[in-house]
C-alpha cells in the first residue's frame, strides 16, 4: 500500500510539472506588416509579464531583439442597492481580465528600432495584435 502512495504522488507531480511547462517558454510566431506592405518575421516568447521578442527582415537581413512587458487589465464597477425599507447601500467590485496591454522595443543590428504597442490574450495559447513605429515615423501592424 504504501508504494501505491508514492506511485500516485510522482503521477501527480509528473502531471504538475508538465501542466507548467505548457503554460511558459518557448517563442510564438507572428508577423510586422508595414504600410508599404513589407513583412518582417516576429517571435514573442510566451512567458508571464514580461519576456524577449524577436524580428527580421528578410529584405534587409536586419535582426531585431528586444523585450516586453505586459500589464493584465483589470475590469471594475459598483452596483447600488436599495431596501424595501428605504436604506442605500453601494458595493465596488474588481474583475480580471484575460487582456494584457503590452509595450515592446525593438533594436536592429543595423541601427533600426521598433517601438510597439500591443494587446494580448492571455492563454494557453496566446495571441496579440498591435501596432509599431520606427525611428523615422514609419507604421507597422503586428500581429501572432
Amino acid at each position: 500500500m504504501r508504494n501505491l502512495g508514492i506511485v500516485v504522488r510522482c503521477a501527480v507531480l509528473s502531471v504538475a510539472a508538465v501542466s507548467l511547462s505548457a503554460c511558459a517558454g518557448g517563442m510564438i510566431p507572428g508577423q510586422i506588416y508595414s504600410e508599404q506592405g513589407k513583412v518582417l518575421e516576429f517571435q514573442i516568447e510566451k512567458a508571464r509579464r514580461t519576456g524577449a521578442v524577436t524580428a527580421f527582415d528578410p529584405q534587409t537581413g536586419e535582426h531585431y531583439s528586444g523585450n516586453y512587458v505586459g500589464i493584465l487589465e483589470a475590469v471594475g464597477g459598483s452596483s447600488v442597492t436599495v431596501s424595501p425599507a428605504g436604506s442605500v447601500g453601494t458595493t465596488s467590485f474588481g474583475l480580471g481580465s484575460n487582456i494584457a496591454n503590452a509595450t515592446a522595443y525593438l533594436t536592429g543590428d543595423k541601427g533600426s528600432m521598433l517601438n510597439c504597442e500591443m494587446k494580448i490574450e492571455a492563454s494557453i495559447s496566446p495571441h496579440g495584435i498591435g501596432g509599431c513605429t520606427d525611428q523615422r515615423g514609419g507604421k507597422y501592424r503586428l500581429q501572432f
